[in-house]
């Protein structure tokens, strides 16, 4: 080493660092410096490395040291992210052995849940129809429905319990890019690139769903679009045209013009604020916007002003692909996690973003929490309706699980979800069955199958249903309920829906089947549950 007379020797203070590590950093610092133009502070630390005898004469001018701290910074953060990845999938490991070791008790909710998270084990079918990517899917509310839209201009409606394609629906000329139900189910969605939202309803006597009203209005590509809360039969939509409009579905009527952001907004996502919980009270008309923007908006419907006043909320550095209201559910574990007392009311809201990131923030915008691991564009986020958890789909293929009784933390990573980009996710309204779908016009079907009662001896009944409001008596022989084969007869009515029958009793519907099927095998109905 090289040492100034008239200085004292250099003792580094103590470090995990030995003697060459030391030197290859100090080395790597003056490299960096000097290559990126700092030269004040290459002087600086060369000139103070030398005076405490830290540096070899004419080190700093070997070439070797050049790009070598980037070279170290780039394997320190491809380590991180590995660790993260391994960090992901032994929780979810963890999460899949606490659910096969361990059975639900009467009261225990959180086991029964985690069966119900997607995993690659739990994958049900892939439907395959389309000839083109899939933007969105919807599950119906009641039955065993599933609608998907592609960019070969067709809804599709299938199965999703037996994974057979029930109905292709027709009429869009472009790509369809959102569908949606509405809250009895009676009444389907969908807006595309063709600037149309298009109503769908089931004709009955067997002739399927069909286009009953077309929505014009929009002046450039829809979308999003949501039937609103209320079960009035009002959907909203948004889309590159900048405005947000409310329609009456019943009638055709554009019930409100909403210009979004001065006319620079590209709405790209929607999300209606949650149903009130107590019976009879009104919904807020508040309703959640997203797009190019890189901030979500919440706009009252409700205003009279066509430009109403919007709080602008969880900011991001790219374009927002996704937001979504959190359910009521979820708000103990979101007051907890932003600190905010529970007696406070507050509501809450996910966005997605191709920034890779996912944020939650409340609806005063109080940031409450950042969540990173995709590796490319997030395209959709999902509430489990337990509230505890969330879902997430991304260009990396992926779909992770967000717990937010662990602070946010990532318990389970779904690889290769699809073969391409997951565009779309979905789950059905008890977050048993999730769906997704993906660039390569595939849709997959997650969930843990339900235990099936088979039931034989049934076919003249069906054919005995296929009239309206057609009363009847079911003769079940069930076989593996309760580890035992049962008889048992009950008293039925039959509502015929197009190639399904919904069976009921005391007018609440119990089962919706498929008459086309010729493995006659559902869920056990409701009624059968005491045997």
């Amino acid at each position: 080493m090289a040492t100034n007379g008239s200085a004292a020797a250099y003792n580094p203070p103590p470090s995990v660092l030995g003697p060459k590590q030391r030197t290859d950093l100090h080395l790597s610092l003056l490299a960096y410096l000097q290559s990126h133009g700092f030269e004040r502070a290459y002087t600086a630390l060369r000139d103070d490395l030398q005076e405490k005898g830290g540096l070899d004469a004419g080190a700093e001018d070997d070439k070797k040291y050049v790009g070598l701290l980037e070279r170290k910074w780039s394997s320190v953060v491809r380590l991180q992210k590995k660790n993260m990845e391994l960090e992901g999938k032994l929780n979810s490991l963890s999460l899949d052995l606490k659910s096969t070791t361990s059975s639900p008790g009467p009261n225990d909710t959180t086991t029964a849940t985690t069966n119900s998270l997607p995993r690659t084990s739990t994958l049900r079918h892939t439907l395959t129809s389309h000839r083109d990517q899939i933007n969105s899917c919807a599950f119906h509310p009641k039955y065993t429905l599933l609608l998907t839209a592609s960019d070969d201009t067709t809804v599709k409606l299938w199965d999703h319990d037996a994974g057979s394609l029930e109905q292709t629906l027709r009429g869009h000329t472009k790509s369809v890019l959102a569908v949606d139900w509405s809250e009895d189910g009676k009444r389907a969605i969908s807006a595309g690139a063709d600037t149309l939202v298009k109503v769908w309803e089931d004709e009955g006597k067997g002739n399927g769903w069909a286009c009953v009203r077309t929505l014009v209005g929009h002046e450039h590509s829809v979308h999003a679009v949501k039937f609103l809360p209320g079960n009035d039969g009002r959907a909203i939509s948004g889309g590159r045209d900048t405005t947000v409009r409310v329609w009456d579905t019943a009638t055709g009527f554009c019930l409100k013009t909403i210009i979004i952001g001065g006319g620079n907004e590209w709405i790209r996502s929607i999300s209606p604020s949650t149903p009130p919980t107590t019976a009879g009270a009104a919904w807020s008309n508040l309703v959640a916007v997203a797009g190019n923007d890189q901030m979500a908006r919440i706009i009252d419907i409700g205003s009279t002003d066509s430009t109403p006043k919007s709080e602008l909320v969880g900011r991001h550095s790219h374009v927002i692909e996704a937001v979504a209201y959190a359910p009521a559910t979820a708000s103990s574990y979101l007051h907890t996690l932003a600190k905010i007392p529970k007696s406070t009311p507050t509501t809450f809201l996910a966005s997605a973003s191709r920034d890779r990131s996912i944020t939650i923030t409340t609806s005063t915008n109080i940031p409450v929490l950042t969540l990173n691991g995709h590796d490319n564009w997030v395209r959709a986020v999902s509430w489990h309706p337990s509230g505890r958890y969330l879902l997430s789909a991304s260009d990396d293929r992926s779909v992770r699980v967000w717990d937010l009784e662990q602070e946010g933390r990532c318990v389970r990573v779904l690889d290769d979800a699809q073969i391409g980009f997951v565009n779309c996710l979905a789950g059905d309204k008890e977050g048993k069955v999730w769906a997704t779908g993906g660039a390569e016009g595939e849709a997959r079907v997650w969930g843990t199958a339900s235990k099936s009662a088979s039931i034989t001896g049934v076919v003249s009944a069906y054919l005995f249903l296929r009239g309206v409001h057609v009363y009847g008596v079911l003769v079940c022989h069930i076989k593996g309920l309760r580890k035992s084969t049962a008889h048992h007869s009950t008293s039925f009515e039959g509502r015929e829906h197009g190639p399904h029958i919904q069976v009921m009793q005391n007018s609440n519907p119990i089962h919706f089947i498929n008459t086309t099927r010729t493995d006659i095998s559902i869920a056990p109905l409701s009624f059968l549950s005491e045997l």
